[in-house]
């Protein structure tokens, strides 16, 4: 019973990824990161979600809600799912390259870890 229901949803993601919409997702979550100085980082995996499913659904236009929106519904939230974790990747990937070009020890503001007080 439960391998029958993963295969389903296995099933139902692969079939509803969407590229553009994750990229699209990405430069939005870019954009609400830095342009909205008071917004907590955790409402934005969220906010992507329900955009997602908006965007999703204006692309699809018109469908048959009866049978396509659970799918369409689905196809929004997975895009901001992989929008989230390509943004948090990629900003680790940053990270390590800085790390490797400065070295260890090196912060942005020319301290070592050593000589930064708390």
């Amino acid at each position: 019973m439960v391998d029958n229901v993963m295969q389903q949803i296995q099933d139902l993601v692969s079939v509803n990824i969407n590229v553009a919409l994750i990229i699209v997702l990405m430069f939005i979550g870019l954009f609400l990161k830095h342009a909205i100085k008071n917004l907590d980082n955790s409402w934005i995996p969220l906010i992507l979600g329900f955009t997602g499913m908006i965007i999703a659904v204006l692309m699809k236009i018109p469908f048959n809600p009866q049978t396509e929106l659970l799918n369409i519904l689905v196809e929004g939230i997975v895009a901001a799912v992989f929008a989230t974790i390509f943004q948090s990747k990629f900003k680790d990937i940053i990270a390590a390259m800085k790390n490797r070009v400065n070295g260890p020890g090196d912060t942005s503001d020319g301290q070592t870890g050593e000589d930064t007080e708390i």
